[in-house]
C-alpha cells in the first residue's frame, strides 16, 4: 500500500526533524 509507505516516511521525517531540533537546542 503506497499510502501506508508515505505515512511511515512522514513519521520518520518528523522524528528526524525533532531529533535535529533537540540537537540544535543543546548546541546553543
Amino acid at each position: 500500500n503506497l499510502n501506508n509507505i508515505n505515512k511511515i516516511e512522514i513519521k520518520e521525517t518528523i522524528k528526524l526533524t525533532k531529533n535535529f531540533l533537540s540537537f540544535m537546542k543543546n548546541m546553543i
